[in-house]
């Protein structure tokens, strides 16, 4: 139970980051938020783990790239 609790919570934070930093760089509407949610949802957490550093390693690459 704990270890099913512990993969709920690393996969919201997960999305929640996501989310943040799909907000913060203008590649998300605020109105698509509870769609991205509901996909994430439907998703495995190895599914959400491999898009969220996907998209870590994108939005990071971007960042230095407008410095």
């Amino acid at each position: 139970m704990n270890d099913e609790r512990n993969i709920k919570l690393n996969k919201n934070f997960m999305v929640n980051a996501i989310i943040t930093m799909s907000l913060s760089s203008k590649h998300m509407s605020p109105g698509n938020i509870d769609n991205v949610k509901k996909m994430y949802k439907e998703m495995t957490i190895d599914q959400v783990k491999e898009d969220f550093e996907r998209l870590k390693d994108v939005y990071k690459k971007r960042s230095y790239e407008k410095i």
